[in-house]
């Protein structure tokens, strides 16, 4: 999958995204098209996005 934007964490550092292909390789995705990833401390989460605003971004919990 292609993406004009590219994944920026808030400090503006670049994110790489990979899946498994197979049982023993990774992969570098682009995109994460339709799905939105929630990262937390003690869980994370992948879903297809409820919205076109919310797709293809990855979220962090906020640093205090």
């Amino acid at each position: 999958m292609k993406c004009d934007q590219q994944l920026v964490s808030e400090f503006g550092e670049s994110v790489e995204v990979f899946k498994l292909n197979g049982s023993t390789e990774w992969e570098k995705i682009e995109s994460l098209g339709r799905h939105v990833i929630y990262i937390g401390g003690k869980a994370c989460l992948c879903i297809e996005a409820k919205t076109t605003v919310t797709a293809n971004k990855i979220y962090f919990p906020c640093a205090f």
